[in-house]
């Protein structure tokens, strides 16, 4: 993927680095076109790991990477047909979030593809 674009929102859908006014995080990237993968309906994982390594995660989210069960944030369903598709990917802030450096990650098809990290206040 490319062109990874995290960003923490406030309730009013504007951009806000301040833990105690983030809403929602967007996250948003390209997936690159690929002739290797076959195209149809893939399953989109992102995960967010807070400065401590703990996952953002609302409920019992898990997907397999590399033959294990892994704790993913949050999902979205995409059809690919061998074309860049550019998405987006929101999770919902439930008051788990605390000041420093998070790390984002992006998988489909049991493969990393993208990652970066972003700072809150």
């Amino acid at each position: 993927s490319k062109n990874i674009v995290i960003t923490p929102l406030n309730k009013r859908s504007k951009e806000n680095l301040k833990t105690d006014k983030v809403d929602k995080i967007r996250t948003c990237f390209t997936i690159r076109e690929n002739a290797v993968v076959p195209p149809g309906n893939k399953t989109v994982y992102i995960r967010i790991a807070r400065p401590d390594d703990v996952i953002l995660s609302s409920g019992v989210n898990l997907f397999e990477f590399q033959g294990e069960q892994i704790v993913f944030t949050a999902s979205r369903e995409v059809q690919y047909e061998n074309v860049d598709i550019e998405l987006c990917i929101f999770w919902t802030n439930d008051g788990q979030l605390t000041p420093g450096t998070y790390k984002v990650n992006i998988y489909a098809d049991s493969n990393e593809i993208g990652s970066t990290t972003f700072t809150l206040k």
